[in-house]
This record gives C-alpha cells, sequence and structure tokens, in this order.
C-alpha cells in the first residue's frame, strides 16, 4: 500500500512539471503554426470532459440523479474554462496592449496573437476552485459517502485536465 502511494505522489508530481512552463515569452511576437487553436478545440473538450465528469459522479459517486448531476456539471464546467480566458483578456486590457492603431485588443485579437495553451498548472487549480464547491455542495445531500464524492470530483477534473492538456499540446502549436 505504501509503495502505491508513493507511485501515486511520483506521477502526480510528475505531470504537475509537464504543466509547467518551460519558456518565457517575454515582449517576443508569439505565432501560431498550426492551423488549429486551443480555443478552435473547446467544443470536443468541453463534450469530452463533461462526459467523463458525469459518467464519474454518477457510477464512481454513486449519485442516481442524472437530472441534478448534468446540470450542475454542465455549469460548473462552463465557468471554468471560461475563466482562464476571461483572466487573459482582462490582463491583456490592464497591459494597454494595443493593435499598431491604437485600437485595444478584442478577445479574437487576444487570443489569436497571446501564447496561450488553455491547459497549465493553473488552469487545473481555477478548475478546481470553481468546479470542486459548486458541484460538491449542490450533489453532498445526494450521497452518503461525501469525502468520495470530493475525491471523484478532484480525480475527475484531473484526468480532464491532463487529456485536455495532450489534445492541446498535441494538435496546436506555436513559436516565440
Amino acid at each position: 500500500m505504501k509503495n502505491k502511494k508513493i507511485l501515486i505522489c511520483v506521477l502526480t508530481i510528475l505531470s504537475l512539471f509537464w504543466f509547467s512552463p518551460i519558456t518565457a515569452y517575454a515582449n517576443s511576437s508569439w505565432v501560431w503554426i498550426s492551423k488549429t487553436r486551443p480555443y478552435d478545440l473547446l467544443p470536443f473538450v468541453i463534450a469530452g470532459t463533461l462526459l467523463i465528469e458525469i459518467l464519474a459522479v454518477r457510477f464512481v459517486a454513486g449519485i442516481n440523479k442524472f437530472k441534478k448531476i448534468i446540470p450542475v456539471t454542465v455549469i460548473s464546467n462552463l465557468v471554468s474554462f471560461a475563466v482562464p480566458y476571461l483572466l487573459m483578456f482582462i490582463t491583456v486590457q490592464m497591459e494597454n496592449t494595443t493593435i499598431s492603431d491604437g485600437i485595444p485588443y478584442t478577445l479574437e485579437d487576444a487570443l489569436e496573437k497571446w501564447p496561450f495553451y488553455t491547459v497549465g498548472l493553473t488552469f487545473l487549480f481555477m478548475t478546481l476552485a470553481c468546479e470542486l464547491p459548486i458541484v460538491y455542495n449542490v450533489l453532498k445531500k445526494e450521497t452518503e459517502h461525501r469525502k468520495r464524492l470530493a475525491l471523484v470530483i478532484i480525480g475527475s477534473n484531473f484526468l480532464t485536465t491532463v487529456l485536455t492538456a495532450v489534445v492541446e499540446r498535441t494538435l496546436c502549436y506555436g513559436r516565440g
């Protein structure tokens, strides 16, 4: 049992390093080389994430109320996917970054120019900060195993975050 815990800790730490940025893009011009951008993948990533998280809460946490699981999972995921883009857009606006004619960047302009993979270590923490309280607080009355529910929410979000990161980094690439 102790070896299993050590293996899980080592794998978790290694996966967190994978999410951490290795390079800095200090005032360099980022160019996406691939035709696919991370935001192009959002509909597919969200659909897969919802499926995994809904099924995990239903079958692993043992909550039988799909009519309650589905809307709370959808709402919490929409919040957690929107937050990184919103924070990035606010950051660009606060830096007074403008296009050459002095017009502030629109969200579309910012997404096109920013060296921005949606998923990273910060995204995982934001996802958990958004989703865990929403899903847990709505569904905790539906189970006697509240600790299992919390662990399922954390585990399914970790899994979907890793899968999303793999998809983004496989299909989207650029250079600074």
